[in-house]
């Protein structure tokens, strides 16, 4: 923790002047902090009953006796391990949900002349969460499912071919988590709303706002703490209750440990992607139309303004 505060410590009057911007406008629509809750909720069902069925499945054996320490057949690993890639794609949709939420209640505020007052359940709000989970609710999973892996296969494409190749990045970098405020704002199909945050960001010139991934580290930082915290606590759990664990067998502590830990972080990634995902908005907003929020929130735009030029002086500033 101490290093990623020493390395992002100059960027942080960046960071916290959108984080700050973006409070602002969800605090006039704080419904938002509810959703997030009750798609951690939901996401907590959804893991138990996983869970559940992982136990099951590790439990289906050809022995002759009730031996805890028996293997499970072979033919019950690909099963679990299908299981786990749906739990981890319902996760990224829950989270995009929740982006793509957030990212449209700032792009409406952004354009908009009015000051909204605060309210729980805005039309703003309502309207924002009916969209992601009707008309861009396809494009969410699709992007869900294709973005980790495309952004794990360019870091191995990179490390092995060690070139640029112009086509390759083309192709790559649709696949990226700017295609979220975008979709949020246009409404787009996601690779060519990833298409059109890789176009604002080049004519702009912010190669090092793509690759800042300030928000993105302090978030798995924060996640990963909580997840090993939880993990500790499962343990102990398992530890001095083992009764009520026999079905987990000879490796049933370690087995609560790690559940415990893929539990709190992914319950603690959904709950910050709230913060996360208006940090993205708000820089997407400012590349894509600063010119309205200078006409529409004067006070804000002179304060993001000179938080980007005291982070990013060689940057192309879009307050030109």
């Amino acid at each position: 923790t101490a290093c990623n505060m020493a390395s992002i410590w100059n960027r942080l009057p960046f960071a916290s002047s959108n984080l700050d911007l973006a409070s602002q406008v969800l605090q006039a629509n704080y419904g938002v902090v509810i959703v997030s809750y009750m798609v951690t909720g939901f996401m907590m069902l959804w893991l138990c009953v996983h869970i559940l069925a992982v136990i099951a499945i590790l439990h289906i054996s050809d022995c002759p006796s009730e031996d805890d320490d028996c293997p499970p057949k072979m033919g019950t690993r690909p099963l679990v391990l299908f299981l786990s890639l749906g739990l981890f794609w319902t996760q990224r949709v829950a989270k995009n949900i929740i982006q793509v939420t957030v990212a449209s209640i700032i792009g409406n505020w952004w354009k908009s002349l009015d000051d909204p007052s605060s309210c729980c359940w805005t039309l703003v709000l309502r309207n924002s969460l009916s969209r992601s989970l009707t008309t861009s609710f396809g494009t969410i999973c699709y992007g869900s499912l294709i973005t980790p892996f495309m952004s794990l296969l360019k870091l191995l494409w990179k490390n092995k071919t060690q070139d640029e190749d112009e086509r390759t990045d083309d192709l790559f970098d649709c696949f990226n988590k700017w295609a979220f405020p975008c979709i949020a704002l246009d409404g787009k199909p996601f690779i060519e709303s990833g298409k059109k945050a890789t176009r604002i960001f080049r004519e702009r010139g912010w190669s090092s706002i793509i690759l800042d991934s300030t928000m993105s580290v302090t978030n798995i930082l924060a996640c990963l703490s909580v997840g090993l915290t939880a993990g500790v606590i499962g343990h102990v759990i398992v530890v001095h209750e083992i009764s009520w664990f026999r079905l987990l067998g000879s490796h049933a502590s370690a087995l609560g440990f790690f559940i415990s830990l893929i539990t709190g972080t992914m319950m603690s990634n959904i709950l910050m992607t709230v913060m996360e995902s208006s940090f993205n908005a708000v820089v997407f907003c400012f590349g894509e139309s600063p010119s309205e929020l200078r006409r529409n929130h004067a006070d804000c735009y002179l304060e993001l303004r000179e938080a980007w030029r005291k982070v990013y002086p060689d940057e192309s500033s879009p307050c030109a």
